[in-house]
This record gives C-alpha cells, structure tokens and sequence, in this order.
C-alpha cells in the first residue's frame, strides 16, 4: 500500500479526498439534517480548502526530491542525541537537570541537505 501510495501520491490524494468527503457529509447530515443540496455544497467547501493544501504539500515535496536528485543530494531530519532532555530520569536528578545550550537558531530537528553517502554536508 505504501509502494502504490508513493507511485500514485495524487491519485491516492483524490481516495482520501472523497473518503473525507463522504465521512463529512455523513456528520453533516447527522448535526444538520436540513437540504441534502446545502449539506453537500457546505461539506464540498469546507473540505476543498484541507484539499489544496495537501495537493501542494505533495507538489512541493516532489519537486523539492527532483531538485535533490539532480544534484546527488537528499533530505535528511536529523535528531542530535543530546537536543532534548532525559525523560527518564527523576525530577530532581542531575540528568533530569542537564541543559544543552545550543548556538542561536539551532533547531534539535533541523532539515539538512546532504550529498550522497561519502559526500559533504552542503
């Protein structure tokens, strides 16, 4: 399912469309039983916007990897060990208490582009 969702982003886009749709109209119909007609004009609208949104998610996504790919590069969430605190430790605790000042505009979960394996950090 994966594997097909990602060889098919829009047309899998265009199944979860109408399944929201057809969830959304069935919650219309039940909190505001008036007009079928009004009912699916409001559930068209209000899902529309949530729609777009997604559409361009996946367009940028995939124009952002083709971009990457052309220049051997790929993206990358990094997650630096010691960037957030030790849940594990009791309050009170050294380790509960250790803070890692980071430089200014560091984010613990930044997006990095990378070259290909053995390449350098652009």
């Amino acid at each position: 399912m994966k594997k097909w969702v990602r060889r098919h982003p829009y047309l899998a886009l265009a199944f979860g469309y109408v399944l929201v749709v057809v969830f959304a109209f069935a919650a219309w119909m039940v909190f505001d039983a008036s007009d079928p007609a009004t009912v699916m004009f409001k559930t068209f609208t209000n899902t529309l916007v949530y729609w777009l949104f997604a559409l361009f998610h996946v367009r940028n996504v995939r124009k952002t990897k083709r971009r990457l790919d052309a220049h051997g590069q790929f993206r990358a969430f990094v997650r630096y060990p010691d960037s957030r605190q030790d849940r594990s430790a009791p309050s009170g605790t050294k380790a509960s208490q250790r803070r890692v000042r980071e430089p200014s505009g560091f984010s613990p979960r930044s997006t990095t582009i990378w070259n290909r394996p053995g390449g350098r950090r652009s």
